[in-house]
């Protein structure tokens, strides 16, 4: 749950990564840039739920040599 919440937090403090996303942010008011940036965030969210959900799902169905 720590590893969640940190990268939740990292991500919350970084601004538009890709190129395309820094172009339209820098091309738009303070607002609306950081609105952009906010909405970023939030479709961040279930692509790493969704990764972290297989992975985890992957090892906990490998099996266990003994």
């Amino acid at each position: 749950m720590k590893l969640i919440t940190t990268l939740f937090v990292a991500a919350a403090t970084a601004s538009a990564q890709c190129v395309m996303c820094r172009t339209a942010a820098a091309a738009q008011s303070g607002a609306a840039s950081h609105a952009m940036d906010k909405a970023i965030v939030v479709l961040l969210g279930p692509a790493v739920a969704l990764f972290c959900g297989i992975f985890v799902t992957i090892f906990r169905n490998m099996p266990k040599d003994e």
